[in-house]
């Protein structure tokens, strides 16, 4: 799948409630939790980055969010710990996406990691 024409966002929050925001423009902004607001009070998600994604890199998360949306089999309805929720919103309207914990999600949490 081609990277759509912006504006278009992906709000996603892996399954410890760690929340990332990437927008067309290639703007990219990781929110993790804290301790204080763990359930545990002791699990942190690490520090807070942002940057800039080149075309290369969102083209790359569009692949990856292609391959989650267009496989229904690891959809779920329950937002679960472990589980990955995404809003999309883009000239196709706005929805909503939740992967069940698995390897595809693990996988998508991993390329996350290698952005700014």
């Amino acid at each position: 799948m081609p990277t759509p024409t912006p504006p278009w966002t992906i709000r996603y929050n892996d399954g410890s409630a760690n929340g990332y925001r990437i927008a067309g423009s290639g703007d990219f902004k990781y929110s993790p939790v804290t301790k204080e607001q763990s359930s545990t009070g002791m699990y942190s998600g690490g520090d807070p980055r942002q940057g800039r994604l080149d075309a290369g890199k969102l083209e790359a998360l569009w692949q990856e969010v292609a391959k989650l949306e267009a496989n229904p089999a690891i959809h779920t309805d329950d937002r679960g710990k472990g589980t990955g929720a995404f809003v999309i919103d883009d000239a196709n309207g706005s929805r909503e996406l939740i992967i069940a914990l698995g390897p595809e999600i693990r996988a998508f949490d991993a390329f996350l990691k290698t952005l700014p």
